[in-house]
């Protein structure tokens, strides 16, 4: 089986630009476009729920901002001519960015998130440069973030990481919280203004130092805050002011802001307009992602061949209309054909194909999508009603259950009505769903409609089989 649900490794981002898969490189385009225009400092937010490939967009557009900066030593091949920059706006317009990606989540346990920033500003850096960093440079570098460290250290309350080992830490954190614990005077007040206004200004001779020779603007891509500590996500975001001061820095936040307000508001407390305060730390309202085009990005999988075309639309239908997240797509797209692989070979028939290519998929994405159906109590019932209002705007399967169910009913029936359909259905899914001994009083009835299921039903019964626990 082919694994599709990929990380955001350089080979599968590049490969997805190449191809286009998810539809978002005009998105990227004009996201690059975008900060060309801004001037000043800026923080921005990309906002979209868990799943919905934020990771995969803002490191494509890390990639191609290392892509056309000449002084940083990644170049794709795959980039040249991307839609929609294959002509570059005039020389005066263009800027080269300095982009690092910081992932929030990964040191969410570090007492202090500006120190966790700094640390991984300075361990990306060297890696995006052509010559790399060596000499002087890195020792004149690490100095100036040292020097960030140890001004952040008696605001926050830590020691610098920087400077020394664990014990150092140990014994500066211990220090740290002696002084802490000490009233503060009006002395202690001013020195904390002019600790503060000291930390900004090294933050802005350390962004210097990160843009000489290598671009105009620094661009750190925040992601995964939604998923932090609440009390470290908070923290973070009131911390980067010392960093968005700087005109020549961009701060873009990729996270689920729906997400974030619920642990901002659960660690205020009730009644805390969550929404409100966290707006003030963007610039511009967010910016929300174009959902992924389910047909294109299944075509593109490589997981179901030409003979798939039923099942192809109707995952595709299932993607677009029931708004499926990139994360829960690749889970459906992988499980539907991992089980269809084990499906033995037999004559086809039409039952056989809308049980296989159509019902099945539409259990499993309802069952990997968190969605509450009890199959056992509607298999016990014979009556699958939730499942039928699920699909009530799944046109291609209302559409072939219906043509289904006609085909099976008496040829003696002129006409047949909504009821003989549901009844046909929900007797077709019970045999399905059911456990052995349950199956069988349902079997009975179904063979009046149908006498080729009793040649199918033990392969596509193992097929559901999953449902019964």
């Amino acid at each position: 089986m082919k694994r599709i649900d990929k990380s955001p490794t350089d080979k599968n981002l590049l490969e997805s630009m190449r191809d286009n898969a998810l539809g978002r490189n005009d998105d990227i385009v004009g996201f690059v476009g975008m900060l060309d225009e801004m001037e000043g400092g800026y923080s921005l937010c990309v906002d979209g729920p868990w799943g919905s490939g934020k990771t995969f967009f803002v490191k494509q557009v890390e990639m191609l901002l290392r892509h056309e900066n000449s002084n940083l030593m990644d170049s794709y091949k795959e980039l040249e001519g991307l839609a929609g920059r294959k002509d570059p706006p005039e020389p005066k317009a263009r800027q080269d960015y300095l982009p690092i990606y910081f992932n929030a989540w990964d040191v969410d346990t570090f007492p202090d998130p500006l120190v966790a920033l700094v640390g991984t500003m300075h361990a990306e850096y060297p890696k995006a440069l052509v010559h790399g960093l060596a000499g002087s440079s890195a020792g004149d570098l690490l100095g100036l973030a040292s020097g960030v460290v140890d001004l952040a250290s008696p605001i926050v309350g830590l020691a610098n990481p920087l400077a020394g080992f664990a014990t150092k830490i140990a014994a500066g954190i211990t220090k740290s919280i002696g002084k802490v614990a000490k009233s503060f005077g009006t002395k202690s007040l001013i020195k904390s203004f002019d600790d503060r206004k000291n930390l900004e200004s090294a933050i802005d001779k350390y962004v210097d130092a990160l843009l000489k020779d290598t671009g105009d603007r620094l661009v750190l891509f925040v992601d995964e805050l939604d998923r932090c500590e609440p009390g470290f996500a908070l923290k973070l975001l009131d911390e980067m002011k010392f960093v968005t001061r700087n005109d020549r820095v961009i701060v873009v936040y990729s996270t689920c802001l729906s997400q974030l307000e619920k642990a901002v508001g659960n660690f205020y407390g009730e009644g805390f307009d969550a929404h409100r305060y966290l707006s003030r730390f963007f610039d511009l309202p967010p910016l929300h992602l174009t959902r992924v085009d389910g047909g294109r990005y299944l075509r593109l999988s490589g997981h179901f061949n030409a003979d798939s075309t039923l099942v192809s639309n109707q995952i595709s239908e299932i993607i677009d209309v029931k708004s499926l997240s990139m994360r829960d797509t690749n889970r459906v797209i992988s499980e539907i054909d991992s089980s269809r692989r084990a499906l033995v070979e037999r004559p086809s028939s039409s039952l056989i194909t809308f049980i296989e290519d159509q019902l099945f998929p539409i259990a499993v994405a309802i069952q990997l999508t968190g969605k509450e159906l009890n199959w056992h109590e509607m298999a016990s019932k014979g009556d699958f009603g939730p499942l039928w209002k699920y699909t009530e705007d799944l046109h291609l399967f209302s559409t072939n259950s219906e043509m289904i169910a006609n085909s099976a009913l008496p040829a003696s029936s002129s006409s047949s009505s909504s009821t003989d359909v549901w009844d046909y259905l929900n007797l077709l899914c019970a045999c399905l769903f059911s456990a052995d001994k349950e199956a069988d009083k349902f079997e009975s009835k179904f063979y009046k409609y149908m006498p080729e299921y009793d040649s199918i039903h033990s392969a596509d019964r193992s097929l559901f089989s999953r449902f019964r626990y």
